[in-house]
Formats: C-alpha cells, structure tokens, sequence
C-alpha cells in the first residue's frame, strides 16, 4: 500500500474546563486545563497497558452509552483520584434501527 497507517491512543471525558490563551504578554499559548483535561490524559495513557485504542472515563460513558458501544473494564487507578474509576473501551457505534413502513 503507497499509504502510510498511523495508530494513536486516546483518553476522553467530559467536564468543565478552563480554556484560553495562558501566559504572560511575551510568549502566549492557546490551552486547556482541569481536571477533566488530567483525566483525559491519564486515559490515554492507560491504553498501552489495556492494548486498546480509545479508553473513556464514566462521565463520557454516560453521555454516549446510547449511541456508542462501550465494554467495561477493570476500575483503575487514575493518579490525582483517591477512588479508582471505571473506564470503557470504546468500541463502535449503536447500529441504527430502521422500522418498515
């Protein structure tokens, strides 16, 4: 194939967030902070130890669970939490239902 396949990894939840231009008035970057943003990375970092692809936190999961397949897997240990969360290996999308007229 003349194509080259890129992989990644990624970590999603949802949540607030603080968004913007940080730094001082001499070197300026657009960014995102929170705990939301930490817990996205971490997620994205578990995915290696998971040998999965997409991993979402609970909050995520109970914003998509509808349209979205997810499995379940082991609660884990998120650095910065006291609790370990339960994360999600996204999977696919919820097949939509066709009713015959």
């Amino acid at each position: 194939s003349p194509y080259l396949r890129l992989r990644g990894r990624m970590g999603l939840e949802t949540g607030p967030v603080y968004a913007g231009m940080f730094g001082s008035p001499h070197r300026m970057n657009y960014t995102v902070v929170g705990d939301v943003v930490n817990v996205a990375s971490r997620l994205e970092g578990l995915n290696k130890e998971f040998g999965t692809t997409i991993l979402v936190g609970p909050r995520m999961y109970d914003v998509v669970s509808n349209r979205l397949h997810a499995r379940a897997l082991s609660p884990v240990n998120v650095k910065g939490k006291a609790e370990k969360m339960q994360v999600y290996e996204l999977q696919g999308v919820v097949a939509s239902i066709v009713e015959d007229a």
